[in-house]
């Protein structure tokens, strides 16, 4: 029933049976207990997770043990209550029972979550000193790092486990470091990653291109955009109508842009051609070639253009796209 609700994210109902559970006097093995205890977790229901734990602990129903006390310190991590994970990680060792990497993993992501780094790195070299560090372990922390912008921190990590331990990176935690790092605007550690993710078996998608073609027209760094692009055509992919745009916005060479759309997009439709067409002529006007960006229209419109500007061979010139207001 825990599960099925928990499943479900029904947490009213889930905490009603957590708290009629705790008031019926049945015996409970600790395996049953800690997977309850989970349950409530997942669910963010802490408080019920620690209440039912203590209520059946002393009402002598159950003797927990170390599973019981492993899934009660996950659901602690989850608030980052760093002092009531450590008062439990205490009685729990206090007890006598053994702790093991599914023991200190909630203890290091309860102080990732508090920021509380240099405790955070002691349970981390605890680990990596008992051979308990696996991917998960360091995806935990990295993505931690990540979100909390302490990219530094987390490149260094990367290296040094690869270096030490052999651990490479997953797939996801690629995607969500070079994410966290272009937020921060590390989008230099996020182009060491994206080379990283392209010598191993992952091939990047689009949105990871995306979001890095984003952040380099956003700085001016065009040369890198460009890279970018044609890495993906490479890989076998199509730059998508927001990318584009987002390169034609900041060129002001018609050659890039006569390159940049040297591939028909026959499936394009009126809509999404405009956008195009403007967003280069807002690459030149953003670059201040605003006699561009008027020959350009020129072309366009069949009214001809000067001899050393090239827009005639612009794709859109040759699909007879029409100015609409947004482009005068």
């Amino acid at each position: 029933m825990a599960s099925i609700l928990s499943n479900a994210r029904q947490n009213a109902p889930l905490r009603a049976l957590a708290l009629n559970l705790s008031n019926l006097q049945f015996f409970w093995t600790p395996g049953a207990l800690g997977y309850f205890i989970r349950c409530l977790g997942s669910q963010g229901l802490v408080k019920e997770a620690v209440d039912l734990f203590d209520q059946v602990k002393s009402s002598r129903v159950c003797v927990p043990n170390s599973y019981s006390y492993n899934y009660l310190l996950e659901a602690i991590s989850r608030s980052g209550d760093v002092g009531l994970i450590e008062i439990r990680f205490n009685e729990m060792t206090d007890l006598g029972w053994q702790i093991d990497k599914h023991t200190l993993t909630p203890l290091l992501q309860c102080y990732c979550n508090s920021r509380e780094f240099e405790k955070a790195l002691d349970v981390f070299d605890e680990m990596r000193d008992k051979g308990w560090v696996d991917a998960h372990v360091l995806t935990t922390l990295l993505v931690s790092f990540s979100k909390l912008g302490e990219v530094d921190r987390a490149f260094e990590l990367i290296a040094r486990m690869e270096k030490e331990l052999n651990i490479s990176l997953n797939k996801k935690t690629f995607y969500v470091l070079i994410h966290g790092f272009v937020k921060e605007s590390r989008v230099d550690k996020a182009l060491h990653l994206l080379d990283k993710m392209r010598r191993t078996v992952f091939v990047p998608d689009i949105s990871i291109y995306d979001v890095l073609i984003g952040c380099l027209c956003k700085n001016k760094e065009i040369d890198k955009a460009l890279m970018l692009c044609n890495q993906m055509r490479e890989l076998g992919m199509t730059p998508d109508v927001k990318i584009m745009s987002m390169l034609l916005s900041c060129l002001q060479d018609e050659r890039d842009v006569i390159w940049l759309l040297e591939e028909k997009q026959a499936d394009l439709d009126l809509g999404k051609r405009m956008l195009l067409y403007n967003s280069v002529l807002a690459g030149f006007i953003n670059n201040g070639l605003v006699n561009r960006a008027y020959h350009l229209l020129k072309a366009t419109i069949g009214n001809g253009t000067n001899g050393d500007f090239e827009a005639e061979n612009i794709l859109l010139v040759k699909e007879n796209v029409c100015p609409d207001t947004t482009s005068f």
